[in-house]
Formats: C-alpha cells, structure tokens, sequence
C-alpha cells in the first residue's frame, strides 16, 4: 500500500491537511452561498422601492390632475396653491423614480419621464391660464348682465315714448332680443358649452343689430344728443356683452383643447409607469423564486459537504491508525516468537502496542537470566555449551545491533510523531477560529435577513394603511356621489315649482291684459259718453296704468322665471356631470386599492421568503458550529498523540535501558 511506504510525520500532516481542505471547501461554499443571497436580497429591496416610487408618482399624477379639476371648478388663490403643491409633489417623485433607474440601462425611460414632466409643466401653465381667462371672459358676461337690464329697460321706455311709426316695433324688438341675449349669455356662463356660445354669440349680435338700427333711426330723425343717450347705452352695454361671449366662448374651446392634452400625456405617463410596476413586480418574482431556489441549494450542499467531510474524517482516521499501528504489531509478534512457548501464555493481556512490545522483551529478559541460571549449575557441561554459548553470544551481538537500529528508527518516528502532533494542534486552532469567523459571518447574515424581514413587514403594514385609507375616501366619495343625486333631485324640485310659478305668471298676465282691454273699453264708453263720463275715464286710465304696470312687471317676472328655469335645468346637468366624475373618481380609487392589495399581497410574500433564507442562514450556521466542534475535537485528538508520543518516547527509554542491561548481563555471564 501507498500509504504505508511513507513516514509516520508525512501520514499524521496529510490527514490533518485533509481535514483542513475539507473544511475550507465547506466555507467557501458557505461564503459563496452567503453572497449569493445578499446579492438577490438587494435586488428584491431595489425592486421593492422601484415599485414604491412608481406606485408613489403614480398617486402624485392622480393628486395633480384632482387640483386641475377643482381649480376649474372654483377657480380660487387656494385651488391655485393646490396646483402648485400637487405639482412639486408629483415632480419630486419623478425625480425620485429617475434616480432609481439611473445608471441601470433604463436611459430611454429616464430621459422619456423627463420629457413628459416638461411636456405636461408647459401644458399645465397653458391649461391655468386658460381657465383664468375662463374666469375673466365669465366675469365680463356678468358685468354685462348686470348693466343690460338696466340700459335695454331705459331705450325701451324710451321708445315707447317716442313718437314715430317704427318705434314700438323697435321697442318690443329691444326687450325681446334683449331677454334672448340676456337668458343664453347667462347659460354659456354656466354650461361652458361652445355649442351654447354660438347661440349666446347669434342672439348678441341680433340685440345689436336693433340697437344700432335704433341708433340710425334717431340720427336720421336729428334727435338732441342727450335723447340718445338711452341707445348709446344700450349699444355700449351689448358691445362689452358680445366681447365677454366671444372671449368666455373661445376661451371654453381653448382650455378644453388644452385639458384633453393635459389628460392625455398624464395618461401615457401613468401607462408607462404602470408597465414599469408591473415589470418591476415579475422581477421580484423571479428573484424571490431564486432566493427560495438557492436557500435549498445551500441547505442540500452544507449538508452534503458535511456528510462528506466526516466520512473522509473517519476514513482518514482509519487508515492513518492502521499504518501506524500495524508496524508495531508486527515488531511485538517479532519479539513474542522469540519467546518459548511456556512462557508466551503468562504475558499480561494489554491492549496498548508499545507496553505489549516492552513486555515482551522483559519475557525475553527474565528468559535469558534463567538460561544463564542454568548454565552456571552445568558449569561442569561448560565445554559441552561453548559452541551454543559462542553462537548465543553472536546471536546477542546481531540482536543488539537490530535493537539499536530499532530504536533508533523508533526514536526518530517518536520525535516526527510529536512535531506533527504539533503542526495538528496548531492547524485545528486556526481551523476553529477560521469556522469562528464564518460562524459570525453567518449569524450577521441571519441578522440581515431579519432586518429585511422586519422592512418588508413594516412596508406591508404601511400598504395595508394606504389601502385603508383609499377605501375611506371610496366611501366618502360614494357619499359625495349620494348628496349629489340628492342635490340634482332637490333642484329638480325647484324647476318644477318655477314651472309652477311661470303658469301663475302667465294667469295674471292674461288677467292684466283683460284688464287692459277693459280699461280701454271703459275708457271709449267715457268718451262716448262726454262729460258725464270724465270722471270714468279718469277712473279707467288709471286701471289702464296699473293694468300697463302689471303688465310690464308680470314681463320682467316671466323673465326672471324663465332665467330660474333654464339655470335650474343647467345646474340639473352640471350636479349630473359632477355625480358623473365623482362616480369616475370612486372607480379610480377602487382601482388603486386593488394595486395596494396587490403590493400587500407581494410584501407579504417577500417577509416569507427572506423568513426561510433567515432559517437557511441559521443551518449553515450550525453547520459551521459543527464543523468548529469537529475542528476542536480534531485538536483534541492532536492533543492525544502528542502525549502519547511523548509516553512512547519515554517507554522507549525504558525498553532500551532494560535491553541494554540485558545485553550486559550476557556478556558479562
């Protein structure tokens, strides 16, 4: 056998050497493991805040076009200050998800948001200043409309007093056109319907052309100037009414134009972010899939590595004993053969090589003393044993040179014993704070493990807030949607109450035209009647006033009914719209809360796995814990060998102490 050929000293240093090997493979393994599941761990916690910053810019979009949509409705310094804190916010998160994806390979992504952000910035501007200029154009119509009544009223009574055959055509034309531009400038105001400021635009310009025949007629009949004021203010007042139209009717189509651009790069934005989470959510997937895949991996090789370094131990072990063993064994059968065989069986039974080769040559000893015991009672038979007595004492001579070369050899296999006895202690000790210091390596990555277990149960607790607090604004948004249902049907109320009302209204007018016509009647019969009926007549031109003041009140009534009427109608459809965008808003809501139950759901699943990489890391931990022990044992049998080479050492002193002595007494005999 190979092994047997070499040196005690060579066999002890490569068993241990072995060892060594062995348990430096099973670190590597278990440092590489280790690396391995940093190295996923921190790609999941990267993915696991890509997808946050998405989910967070995603939310902050939704946050800025929310303001766009209050400030469109109120149009107030604080729907502006809402704007512009949602839009910081929804640009700091931008930045955010750009620096995430900066230098990963995702420039086309970062320069792509940044293009959106200045795209939908300049839009944004646009869009503002569009609703203000909605805003000035309505202002324009109302000042108008405050100032219209007043003026058409003024030319109106006017004309009813001025003596020419066109006037009272002129004069019912003013107040009809008058009420029609009124009532449609009004509900563009309120509607923002383009299709509304045409009409709004048509009966303006209308109400203009009589006014302005009104104007020519009072040239052409050189009326005095200050008779013409009526119609100069008339005329002044449609003009700034016509102006507030086409600016409030332009100024509609234009922020409507700007809003669906703004929504719609706000659209491809959060598609686009949208994919990102998604893209972000499969690769964290994969990587919790691959942690869980190389957590089992890692438990299979530890396992393996171990088993296979205590059977190369134990192997080691074996032979190593045996080739040492074997050459003592057969030295003491040596020296046993050269024991009689009445003698043999009287030997202590030991179980110790070296003592079992020392008794032996103390049988052998005690043996040569009664020989020569003997040979001094046959003294007389002296000359019959000289020739056994020369042989026996060149067979002493030959036995002392193999005796010395023996030990000898014996002494020098001692000494190689105890230095290699040493080299093991020496490389057990290193061994075990070698297995120390992957020991501490594994428990801090167990800590780790723990530390991203613990974030990501805190950030599934975080979604789990986020997904609450979206159901409650669900809930108030169903509740805003309810009101204003209950809003639309109160003003339904109020439109068939003014119905109602303008009924009432056209019964007294027909009643104040009655009247009218009887005035007049009596008025005639008084007349017929000469002086006998002045006293009537007085009593009837006074009914006809009354019968006319009635009249033109129960006028400006119905006006101002068919004005209720037909801004309750616009309302029923604004509160319609409204309920509308609010139902759209509590889908969106909706939307987002299965998101964040979706997030929910991953983290969750991420706290599992990092939980069974914390307990791969905890095994091979104990692993190495194993592996420590098994080095100090190691130790501890390097320990062993040195005692027991240092007892060889000392026996084998003794055993030449008691052969030489034994040699001497033959001689001298």
């Amino acid at each position: 056998m190979l092994i047997g050929r070499t040196s005690i000293r060579f066999r002890t240093f490569l068993g241990f050497a072995s060892v060594i090997v062995l348990l430096g493979v099973s670190a590597g393994v278990s440092v590489t493991r280790f690396a391995e599941f940093a190295g996923t761990s921190e790609t999941i916690v990267k993915d696991v805040e890509l997808v946050g910053a998405a989910n967070d810019y995603a939310l902050q979009l939704f946050a800025l076009s929310e303001a766009v949509y209050r400030f469109r409705d109120a149009k107030t310094d604080a729907a502006i200050d809402g704007i512009i804190q949602a839009r910081a916010a929804a640009d700091s998160a931008g930045e955010a998800i750009k620096g995430a994806f900066a230098g990963k390979g995702q420039e086309d992504l970062v320069e792509a948001i940044t293009t959106a952000q200045t795209k939908y910035g300049g839009q944004l501007d646009d869009l503002i200043r569009r609703i203000s200029g909605d805003r000035e154009g309505a202002d324009v119509i109302l000042l108008a409309a405050e100032k219209l009544p007043g003026s058409v009223d003024g030319l109106v009574t006017f004309l009813k007093g001025y003596d020419h055959p066109k006037a009272p055509e002129f004069a019912a034309a003013v107040a009809a056109h008058g009420a029609e531009a009124l009532q449609t400038a009004l509900k563009l105001a309120v509607s923002r319907d383009t299709t509304q400021g045409e009409a709004a635009l048509a009966a303006v310009a209308r109400l203009g052309d009589v006014v302005t025949a009104v104007r020519s007629l009072l040239k052409e009949q050189k009326v005095p100037r200050r008779d013409q004021r009526a119609a100069k203010f008339a005329g002044r007042d449609v003009d700034t009414l016509r102006q507030g139209v086409a600016s409030f009717s332009g100024a509609v189509q234009g922020t409507k134009d700007s809003w669906n651009l703004f929504k719609a790069t706000l659209n491809g934005l959060q598609d686009r972010i949208a994919g990102l989470r998604s893209a972000a959510l499969a690769h964290q997937s994969e990587g919790m899939a691959g942690l869980a895949d190389r957590s089992r991996n890692a438990v299979r090789e530890g396992a393996a590595v171990g088993a296979a370094g205590v059977l190369a131990a134990v192997l080691l072990a074996w032979l190593l004993g045996r080739s040492i063993v074997r050459p003592l064994n057969r030295l003491r059968d040596d020296v046993s053969a050269m024991i009689p065989a009445h003698v043999a069986g009287a030997s202590v039974r030991s179980r110790d090589e070296v003592t079992q080769l020392a008794q032996a040559f103390d049988i052998f000893r005690r043996e040569h003393e009664e020989a020569e015991r003997l040979r001094l009672e046959r003294d007389a038979e002296q000359q019959r044993q000289s020739h056994r007595a020369s042989a026996i004492a060149g067979m002493t001579t030959e036995f002392n040179d193999q005796v010395k070369q023996v030990f000898e050899a014996f002494g020098h296999c001692i000494q190689r014993m105890g230095h290699t006895a040493n080299s093991m202690n020496e490389n057990a000790e290193r061994t075990t704070e070698q297995a120390v210091t992957v020991s501490s390596a594994t428990e801090q990555a167990a800590v780790n493990f723990q530390s991203v277990a613990a974030a990501a149960e805190q950030m599934s607790m975080s979604f789990a807030e986020i997904d609450q607090q979206i159901r409650l604004s669900s809930q108030k948004v169903d509740a805003a949607v309810a009101d204003s249902r209950e809003a639309g049907a109160r003003i339904s109320e109020l439109a068939r109450s003014a119905d109602r009302i303008g009924d009432v209204v056209s019964l007294i007018t027909g009643i104040a035209e009655q009247t009218n016509l009887l005035a007049l009647n009596a008025t005639i019969e008084a007349a017929r009647a000469g002086d006998a009926g002045k006293g009537f007549a007085v009593v009837a031109g006074e009914v006809k006033s009354l019968a006319q003041q009635t009249a033109k009140a129960i006028g400006e009534i119905e006006l101002q009914v068919g004005g209720v009427q037909s801004a309750t109608r616009d309302t029923v459809r604004v509160i319609e719209t409204v309920t509308a965008k609010v139902g759209e808003i509590a889908e969106v809501a909706e939307s987002i809360s299965a998101a964040i139950e979706e997030q929910v759901r991953v983290t969750s699943e991420i706290a599992r796995s990092v939980e069974d990489a914390t307990q791969g890391a905890s095994s091979a931990a104990e692993n190495i814990a194993t592996v420590s022990e098994a080095a100090k044992a190691s130790g501890a049998v390097a320990n062993d060998v040195l005692d027991t080479s240092r007892e060889l050492e000392q026996m084998s002193g003794r055993l030449r102490t008691v052969i030489q002595g034994f040699l001497t007494d033959v001689r001298v005999a």
